[in-house]
């Protein structure tokens, strides 16, 4: 028979591998729940820091397609800086990024940020993604009990930039500009002379009175329309949901000189806003059969009711508006000419993209995406 001591000994070493159990499992809940906080938090940091740098390559491909071809701004080192501060402002550190391709497939040779990382320079002409690993060390709570006195959290993202294929609801108003400059001839017919609108620099968009090939009124819900629905639709964009490039109907071709679409433009003016409007490269008297820019089995036609083919997208900072105004107020056509003016920038938007392709403009709103 085991005397009374040995029995309590026997119960202490119970208690004492009990309370350790119950050490270990409140360890579990409050230092596993706070892991996967900084688990979520690092994670955090590794799609910003990807995102931020695959904005930098974004930037650059208006630069790559501009005609005749400019020097992008953005090289590793700026890239590499992006990535660096967004990770510090995380309370991360980047252990490792490389340049991607459009797939995330790593391309360059050599990381970004890395041992042998690519020198200061021009990014590789395949980079079109960026692909970041993040670390956070912290401190633990219960389990340095057991000697687990810090932990890591190391997590990854890739972000890819492209051209927006896709804009949401209630983002575009509803006009389009020719890809092309134009302006309106001494008979007031659209006249173009080839070449992209320039970026950056106030321009004057003229509206033809006859044609199309100038400014377009776009109409959402065909084949009806009228000018207060077009002013409702400028004061409250109502679009849905367009992907580019196809072709979209258009009621009005250009020359709409009611004071309520002035006025309804001019909500938009001193350029304080940047609104979204499409851009088209063709259009067709009939409905064409698919999406393509060359698929009108019509006429391109002329005056209303036409299909517009939208091919891109672009900013607009909106500066004035007189639809009313002449030759002297717009520069182009005759009297009864009407304009507005502003300048086109290409920024970087939120939206469903694209790879960017052999023939693309500079005119058109370039994204970036997480796609891991």
């Amino acid at each position: 028979m085991k005397s009374a001591s040995a029995q309590r000994g026997q119960v202490l070493v119970i208690v004492a591998v009990g309370m350790l159990a119950f050490v270990a499992m409140v360890g579990v809940v409050i230092d596993g729940g706070f892991a996967w906080g900084q688990q979520r938090d690092t994670q955090n940091a590794a799609d910003a820091s990807s995102e931020a740098g695959a904005l930098l390559l974004a930037h650059n491909l208006s630069y790559r397609h501009a005609t005749p071809p400019q020097t992008p701004p953005n090289g590793n080192a700026e890239v590499r800086a992006a990535v660096l501060n967004t990770a510090a402002t995380y309370g991360a550190t980047v252990d490792e990024a490389w340049y991607t391709d459009y797939f995330g497939n790593r391309v360059g040779g050599a990381p970004l940020i890395g041992p042998g990382q690519l020198a200061a320079g021009p990014t590789p002409a395949t980079a079109e993604g960026v692909q970041v690993t993040t670390s956070r060390e912290f401190d633990t709570f219960i389990a340095q009990v057991v000697g687990v006195r810090t932990m890591t959290a190391i997590t990854d993202a890739t972000a890819v930039s492209g051209y927006v294929q896709t804009v949401g609801a209630g983002n575009v108003i509803p006009v389009t500009l020719p890809l092309n400059v134009t302006t309106c001839t001494n008979t007031n017919r659209p006249d173009t002379d080839g070449s992209e609108w320039p970026l950056g620099t106030l321009q004057v968009f003229a509206l033809c009175q006859s044609g199309p090939g100038n400014v377009g009124w776009l109409d959402w819900s065909p084949p009806g329309g009228g000018t207060s629905e077009l002013r409702d639709a400028i004061l409250h964009p109502n679009n849905p949901d367009l992907s580019i490039p196809d072709w979209y109907f258009v009621a009005e071709t250009g020359n709409v000189s009611a004071s309520q679409i002035e006025t309804a433009l001019e909500t938009y003016v001193p350029g304080t806003t940047e609104v979204i409007i499409p851009l088209f490269d063709a259009t067709c008297s009939t409905q064409p059969p698919s999406s393509l820019a060359n698929a009108c089995t019509g006429s391109a036609g002329r005056g209303q009711n036409q299909w517009y083919h939208l091919g891109g997208w672009i900013a607009l900072d909106l500066e004035w508006v007189d639809l009313n105004g002449g030759r002297s107020v717009c520069g182009s056509g005759n009297g009864s000419t009407g304009c507005f003016a502003g300048t086109l920038r290409s920024i970087t938007y939120s939206g469903q993209i694209r790879r960017a392709g052999a023939n693309e403009s500079s005119l058109s709103l370039t994204g970036v995406n997480l796609i891991e």
